[in-house]
């Protein structure tokens, strides 16, 4: 794999109290294409790395005042310089000298008189690795802002639908739970994809989602309408940039194991999506809850309607969820806690529908149901299902 070449103008810091030295280094920099600054004492560098934030130190070790392992210290311990990379330069070759400087966080060092092509490599490889974990760090504050994303979109589908959304959330933390039992990569598509399975829902008429759970209520055109759901949230998602797979997914959700069911085509078996098969054996597995059968009952439903599920994640399923022990009680709203799920609808006190069953309560969700309860007023107490490991912290 080719190495991609060093961004231009990239700025290094030359700290050195010697004239010499410092003439020395940049005329091994300057053709490189790096930009200099230079401070002539510990003191002086540490202001013109606040104040410039130059890419790179090149740190002489013996100076007098500030030596170079102080200045070192002081870099990492101030939150504005302590992601600076530094490499100290020293005519010191002892290995107790390295390891001080190890200590108060140098990242290389280079040995007096400076060799040009061990400095252009020292520098190259230095500033490589400083890119890569500032895109580690980038990459990271992406997954957690997407994450707060999903949280709030999830919490307000609930409110906003809880009929049609109030089961995703409980979908989602099943999902989730079997894609890391299984290694899925990247977890967090396959949580989006649960999490929005039902959003072509959106774009139906409420008389029709209204008797989406009663089927033998439906004409023709309400069946196709609301088998047309997969299709719609798969297009609506596909606009998104980086949801490709996700809508897809989404599109393949209602489709059976053994090739039969929407959308028409060839697919059958592995051929489909995981996350679609997750998707379709976690929501199979709630609709038989609701219905009235404990979880075990429920796995054991799906196991009876062939060529449906994948028989390697029902097997998975049924070891991972029927050991999921968990309490259910009746608590005021004072009591409830985050992660807590309804085991019946949250109501106002007109009987008007909140927070429906199978929803794992959040902090922001619980706020909005104090803010609610106080000017409205909610039917207490309410059923829900508290894990063990969070009964037993309790």
């Amino acid at each position: 794999m080719s190495t991609a070449p060093d961004p231009a103008n990239q700025t290094l810091l030359i700290v050195d109290d010697s004239e010499s030295a410092i003439q020395a280094l940049e005329a091994l920099l300057l053709p490189l294409g790096h930009r200099t600054l230079v401070a002539r004492s510990g003191q002086e560098a540490l202001e013109i790395a606040r104040i410039e934030k130059p890419d790179m130190m090149l740190l002489d070790v013996m100076m007098p005042g500030m030596n170079g392992f102080e200045v070192c210290q002081a870099i990492r311990t101030d939150p504005e310089t302590r992601d600076l990379p530094v490499v100290m330069v020293t005519a010191l070759q002892d290995r107790e000298s390295q390891i001080t400087g190890l200590n108060v966080g140098a990242d290389d060092f280079l040995s007096k008189p400076v060799d040009r092509l061990e400095l252009r490599t020292r520098v190259r490889a230095t500033l490589r690795a400083d890119r890569y974990r500032r895109q580690l760090e980038q990459r990271q504050a992406q997954t957690d802002t997407l994450g707060g994303a999903i949280a709030l979109m999830r919490d307000i589908l609930s409110m906003a639908e809880p009929t049609i959304f109030g089961q995703s959330q409980r979908m989602e933390r099943m999902a989730r739970d079997l894609g890391q039992e299984i290694g899925y990569s990247p977890l967090w598509e396959l949580e989006v994809a649960t999490l929005l399975a039902q959003v072509g829902r959106v774009t139906i008429p409420n008389e029709v989602n209204a008797l989406a759970e009663t089927p033998h209520k439906l004409n023709a055109k309400e069946k196709r309408l609301l088998q047309s759901v997969p299709d719609i949230g798969s297009s609506l998602l596909g606009h998104i940039p980086g949801f490709e797979r996700i809508s897809e997914i989404v599109g393949y959700q209602d489709k059976r194991f053994d090739g039969t069911g929407y959308p028409a085509g060839q697919r059958s078996g592995k051929d489909i999506p995981l996350g679609s098969r997750i998707i379709r054996l976690v929501r199979d597995v709630l609709k038989g809850e609701e219905g009235g059968l404990n979880r075990r009952a429920a796995l054991r439903q799906c196991e009876d309607m062939p060529g449906h599920h994948d028989p390697d994640l029902l097997e998975l399923a049924t070891t991972l969820f029927t050991e999921q022990a968990v309490a259910l009680e009746l608590l005021p709203l004072r009591d409830l806690r985050p992660g807590m799920l309804t085991c019946s609808s949250i109501m106002d006190s007109t009987g008007r529908v909140m927070v429906a069953p199978g929803l794992e309560l959040t902090a922001p969700l619980l706020k909005s149901l104090e803010n609610f309860h106080a000017r409205v007023g909610l039917i207490e107490p309410f059923e829900v299902q508290i894990p063990t490991e969070a009964s037993a912290n309790a």
